[in-house]
């Protein structure tokens, strides 16, 4: 994903609007967020029909780009036995205010955060 390709996607919404309408976007502070490597961001434990399921992503980041691992352990309760699933993908990790920027840039009056 690039500055380019966002552009191209909010000159599509604009194209799909009509007069004086709105668009509402949202999106991560990534401002905010620590850049590294190994981030874990964990999202706590379930438990359900005898299993129970721990989920954690792990952000390594690059850049203005991260490569996310999104984890589910599923504990089998009864037996002990363990998996470990790993589903990962790559973002862009880009301001609100670059976004902002685009935005205007591919045609809307106003954005604001």
């Amino acid at each position: 994903m690039t500055d380019d390709d966002l552009l191209l996607a909010f000159r599509q919404f604009v194209a799909c609007l009509r007069p004086g309408g709105g668009c509402i976007i949202s999106v991560r502070d990534y401002d905010e967020e620590a850049r590294g490597t190994n981030l874990v961001k964990h999202y706590g434990a379930r438990v359900e029909d005898g299993k129970r399921y721990v989920l954690f992503q792990v952000w390594d980041f690059g850049g203005d780009h991260y490569d996310l691992s999104f984890f589910v352990v599923e504990d089998e309760l009864a037996t002990g036995q363990a998996k470990t699933h790993v589903m990962r993908s790559r973002y862009y990790a880009a301001s609100v205010a670059r976004l902002c920027e685009l935005m205007r840039k591919a045609g809307f009056e106003s954005s604001r955060a």
